[in-house]
C-alpha cells in the first residue's frame, strides 16, 4: 500500500496496512526528515489564491521582532501586530471598536478572490512531484468567528464586541464568509489536493458550545455542502477542547477532525470521538505534552487509548496518530521511529 492509499483509506475508514502515523514537525513541508524516521508524510500545498482588495490594500511584513499587517482603507487603517520568537504571538489587535468592525466590513466587502497563475503551476508541481509517498493538502482559511476571536480582535475583546454590536458583527461575518466560499469553490474546482483544510482551532476554551452553534455552524454547513457538491473530502482543524461541541460537530458532513487532542491539552480522547463523531475520522490521539516522554512511556500512552476503544466496543479504522498540535523541537527522530515502529507491528483491526 502507497502512503497516499494508506491516508486516504484510513481517512475514508476503510482498511489499511497499518496505522498512519504523521508527526506533525516544524517545516512540515519539507520531506527529509519524514523519511529518516520512515513515517507517513502529509504535504501543505503552496497556497495559490489571490485577493484583489478593491479601493482597500493590504500588507505584511517583518519589522525586527514582530510581525506588521496593515488593513488600508479609505476609512482608515488598522494595524496589527505579532511578536516573533519560536512561533508567533498577538501584540496588537487590529480591531478594537466597533468603528473598527465597520472599517474591516468595508475591506472584506471590497475583496475579490482569484488565481494566481504562476502560483498555480507551482502547486500543481509539487502535488505531481509528491506523487503516491504521501496526502497533499490545501487549505481555504478559517471561519468567520474563530478568525475574528483570534487573529483580529482578541477572545475577550472579540466576545464583548459580539454582544455589544451584534448587528455590525454580523455583516462583518457575512462578507468573511463570502470570502471562504470564493475561496473554497476555486480550491475544489482547480487544486488537485487530497484534503482540503479550514483551520478552526474550535475549543471551549475560546467560545461556548452556543456560540459555536450560532456563529460557526452555519458556515461550516456551507463549507461541507461546497465540498460534498465537488466530491472533496474536507478536514477541520479542531485543536482544543472539543467534548461538548461533539453533538454540535456532528451535525456537520465532513470527513475528519485533524489535531484531535488527548488530555490534558485536548479533553477528548480517540473513544470519546467515536463515540460522539460515528462517521468522522481522526487525526491526532495524543497531544503536546505526549511528546516530551520517553518512548515507551508514549507507546504505553497509545495503548491505554487502544485499550479504551476495545472496551468501548469501538473499531480503529479511521484512526491516524499524530501529535495533535505541533510536535515539542525537542523530541528525536529516534523518539519518532521507535513509536513508528511499536504502531507498524500492532493490529489495525
Amino acid at each position: 500500500m502507497t502512503g497516499k492509499e494508506r491516508w486516504i483509506n484510513c481517512l475514508e475508514r476503510k482498511e489499511t496496512d497499518r496505522f498512519v502515523f504523521w508527526p506533525k514537525l516544524y517545516g512540515m513541508e519539507k520531506r527529509e526528515r519524514y523519511d529518516e524516521i520512515g513515517c507517513d508524510f502529509h504535504l501543505p500545498l503552496p497556497h495559490f489564491v489571490k485577493n484583489d482588495y478593491g479601493k482597500c490594500s493590504f500588507s505584511q511584513k517583518r519589522e525586527g521582532d514582530e510581525y506588521i499587517r496593515k488593513y488600508a482603507t479609505p476609512r482608515g487603517t488598522l494595524v496589527a501586530i505579532d511578536g516573533i520568537r519560536e512561533t508567533s504571538h498577538p501584540v496588537k489587535m487590529a480591531v478594537q471598536s466597533v468603528g473598527d468592525i465597520r472599517t474591516l466590513t468595508f475591506f472584506y466587502e471590497n475583496i475579490t478572490v482569484d488565481a494566481d497563475e504562476d502560483k498555480h503551476a507551482t502547486t500543481i508541481a509539487a502535488y505531481e512531484k509528491l506523487g503516491n509517498r504521501g496526502i497533499a493538502a490545501s487549505c481555504a482559511g478559517s471561519s468567520p468567528f474563530m478568525h475574528f476571536l483570534e487573529s483580529l480582535a482578541g477572545i475577550d475583546s472579540g466576545h464583548l464586541l459580539a454582544e455589544d454590536h451584534p448587528k455590525e458583527l454580523e455583516r462583518l461575518l457575512r462578507a468573511m464568509h463570502r470570502v471562504n466560499v470564493e475561496t473554497l469553490a476555486l480550491i475544489c474546482e482547480r487544486c488537485p489536493s487530497d484534503i482540503i483544510y479550514f483551520m478552526e482551532n474550535t475549543s471551549t476554551t475560546v467560545l461556548s458550545p452556543g456560540q459555536f452553534e450560532k456563529y460557526c455552524v452555519p458556515f461550516m454547513k456551507d463549507y461541507c455542502d461546497i465540498a460534498e457538491g465537488h466530491g472533496r473530502r474536507l478536514v477541520y482543524h479542531m485543536c482544543g477542547h472539543l467534548k461538548n461541541m461533539l453533538p454540535l460537530i456532528d451535525k456537520l458532513n465532513f470527513t475528519a477532525v485533524e489535531a484531535f487532542t488527548s488530555p490534558p491539552v485536548g479533553n477528548a480522547t480517540f473513544a470519546a470521538g467515536k463515540a460522539g463523531l460515528p462517521g468522522k475520522s481522526f487525526i491526532g490521539g495524543t497531544n503536546c505534552l505526549t511528546w516530551l516522554k520517553p518512548a515507551r512511556e508514549i507507546i504505553l500512552e497509545i495503548e491505554e487509548s487502544l485499550e479504551e476503544l476495545r472496551i468501548g466496543g469501538f473499531g480503529r479504522e479511521g484512526l491516524a496518530f499524530s501529535t495533535g498540535g505541533m510536535s515539542p523541537p525537542g523530541t528525536t527522530n529516534e523518539t519518532f521511529a521507535e513509536v513508528f515502529n511499536y504502531l507498524c507491528k500492532i493490529p489495525v483491526k
